[in-house]
C-alpha cells in the first residue's frame, strides 16, 4: 500500500493495461484471438469486478487485494520455503527485509498488474506444496498436496510460459526425490494427483484455444505468427542486450532497444534470414560460434542484474538512474558475499564467532544445489533471449532472501574486519567489470526496431 501511495499510479499502460482489460468479466469468457494464458486475468477478475462497481475507488480493490497477497507471500511463504531449502534464520525483522527491498528496487511489479511476480509466487507456492508431500501422514494427504502442487505449477506456466521448464523439473523431483523412499504404487498415485492438478488448469486453456485458434492444445499459444515466440526471442537476443518501455510523452518512441554491436556483427556474418528462426538453427549457431555466444550471454547476465528503473515503465527518459544502479549493485555484492560465506565455507577462514543460544538456525537441504537450479530455471531459460530486468526477478529475490535469512552479522563483521582490503579490491574489480558492460549498454540506445526484430513478423 505504501508503494501504491508513493507512486500514485492512476492508469495502467501497455502490458499491464492488456492484463487489466482481459480480466473484465465481460471479456473473460470471450477472449480475443492472440492472447496468451488465462490464469492471471482470472486472478485479477475479482479486483476488476469490484473496481467496476465502486465508482470513485476504481484502483483500490486491486491495491488492497494485491498488497495482501504479495505481503503474505513475501513475509511468510517465500521465507519459509527459502529457509527450508537453503537454511537460515527467521524473525520478524528478517522477514521484513524482503518486501522492503522489493518496495525500493522493484515497485513496478507491485503497483502494476504484471505477470512476473504472480508467476514466480505461483511456482514458489507449488514448490512449497511439493515439500509438504514428504511429511504427509497418509497417501491421501500426500495426494492432496500433490494436486495443489500440480495446480499451482501449471498456473505459473499459464501465467508466464517460461515456467514450463520448472514445471517439468518439479514433476520429476516429486517421484525421484520427494518420494524416493516410498513404494512405486504410492509414488504413482501421488504423481497421478499432480498430473490431475495440471489438467485442471489446462482444460480451460484448451477450450479457449479451441474457440480462438481452432485447436484443443492445452499449451499457451504465445506466438502471433507461424514462428515460435521462443525461437524469435533467441534470435532477438543475438543483437539486443535488453529493452525497456517508456511512458514519457517526450520519448521518441515507447520502446527503448539497447543493441549489441558484437551480436550485430555476428548476425551479419552468419547471414541469418527468416528461415533460420528455429530453435534447431539457433543451437547450431551456438555450436558454430561458442565464444561469441559466451560473450553475449555474459552481457545479458550483467544487464539482467543491472536494475536501473524498477518501476518497469520509465516516466522520464532524461532522468539519471545511476543512484539506483549503484544501490542495486551493492545489494548484489552483499548477497554474493553472504552466499560465499554460508555455502562455500569461506567463514572458516576467520575466528569463529559464538552465536547466541536463541539463534535457531535451520540447515540447508542436502540437495540444495538441485533446488537452486529449480529456483533459477526461469532466469537460465530466458538468459539467451532479449531481456528486461524484470525477467531476472527470481535471481534478485534469491539475493534478497540470502541477505535476509542467511546473514550472520557477527560473523560478517569479524570477516570484514579481518579481510577488508581483499573485499574492497573484489568489490572494485567487480564494479569495474559490471559498470563497464552496463555503461556500454546504456550508450547503445535505439528507438527504432532492429532488423533482427523484424524476423518472423
Amino acid at each position: 500500500m505504501l508503494a501504491h501511495w508513493f507512486h500514485g499510479v492512476t492508469r495502467f499502460p501497455w502490458d499491464s493495461e492488456v492484463y487489466w482489460a482481459l480480466s473484465a468479466p465481460e471479456v473473460f469468457f470471450h477472449y480475443p484471438k492472440g492472447i496468451r494464458g488465462y490464469f492471471y486475468p482470472l486472478l485479477l477478475l475479482p479486483a476488476h469486478f469490484l473496481s467496476h462497481n465502486l465508482p470513485g475507488y476504481e484502483l483500490y480493490p486491486y491495491r488492497i487485494i494485491s498488497s495482501v497477497a504479495f505481503g503474505y507471500v513475501l513475509t511468510n511463504t517465500l521465507p519459509s520455503l527459502y529457509v527450508h531449502l537453503f537454511g537460515g534464520q527467521l524473525s520478524l525483522t528478517r522477514r521484513l527485509v524482503l518486501p522492503a527491498l522489493v518496495l525500493i528496487l522493484f515497485p513496478g511489479l507491485i503497483i502494476y498488474p504484471l505477470s512476473d511476480l504472480p508467476a514466480f509466487i505461483l511456482f514458489i507456492s507449488a514448490t512449497h506444496f511439493a515439500f509438504k508431500i514428504r511429511n504427509a501422514g497418509s497417501i491421501r494427504a500426500a495426494s492432496a498436496w500433490a494436486l495443489l502442487a500440480g495446480v499451482f505449477s501449471a498456473a505459473s506456466y499459464n501465467t508466464r510460459t517460461i515456467y514450463l521448464f520448472p514445471l517439468a523439473f518439479l514433476a520429476l523431483a516429486i517421484p525421484f526425490y520427494v518420494l524416493a523412499d516410498r513404494s512405486l504404487r504410492q509414488r504413482g498415485l501421488v504423481v497421478a494427483a499432480f498430473v490431475v492438478g495440471v489438467v485442471v488448469v489446462s482444460v480451460p486453456q484448451s477450450i479457449i484455444n479451441h474457440n480462438t485458434q481452432g485447436t484443443w492444445s492445452p499449451a499457451v499459444i504465445a506466438q502471433r505468427t507461424e514462428k515460435s515466440l521462443f525461437a524469435l526471442q533467441l534470435m532477438w537476443g543475438i543483437t539486443m542486450q535488453r529493452y525497456e518501455t517508456s511512458i514519457d510523452p517526450a520519448a521518441p518512441a515507447p520502446s527503448r532497444y539497447f543493441l549489441d554491436g558484437a551480436g550485430e556483427r555476428l548476425f551479419a556474418k552468419a547471414k541469418l534470414e527468416e528461415r533460420d528462426v528455429t530453435i534447431a538453427s539457433y543451437l547450431a549457431l551456438v555450436l558454430r560460434y561458442p565464444m561469441e555466444f559466451l560473450g553475449i550471454y555474459g552481457r545479458h547476465l550483467v544487464n539482467g542484474l543491472d536494475l536501473r528503473d524498477g518501476e518497469v515503465y520509465i516516466n522520464d527518459v532524461t532522468a539519471s538512474s545511476q543512484n539506483v544502479a549503484v544501490f542495486n549493485f551493492l545489494v548484489l555484492c552483499a548477497g554474493l558475499f553472504v552466499a560465499m560465506m554460508r555455502f562455500t565455507g569461506l567463514h572458516s577462514l576467520q575466528v569463529q564467532v559464538k552465536l547466541p543460544v536463541d539463534a535457531h538456525r535451520i540447515d540447508a537441504q542436502p540437495a540444495w544445489p538441485a533446488w537452486l537450479l529449480l529456483w533459477l530455471l526461469p532466469v537460465i531459460a530466458i538468459l539467451p533471449g532479449a531481456i528486461e530486468t524484470r525477467f531476472f526477478l527470481p535471481l534478485h529475490l534469491l539475493v534478497y532472501c540470502t541477505l535476509a535469512f542467511r546473514t550472520s552479522f557477527d560473523e560478517a563483521a569479524a570477516f570484514i574486519k579481518k579481510y577488508w582490503g581483499v573485499l574492497c579490491c573484489g568489490v572494485v574489480l567487480l564494479g569495474a567489470l559490471y559498470f563497464a558492460v552496463s555503461t556500454a549498454t546504456m550508450s547503445s540506445l535505439a528507438y527504432s526496431i532492429p532488423p533482427v526484430y523484424r524476423l518472423g513478423q
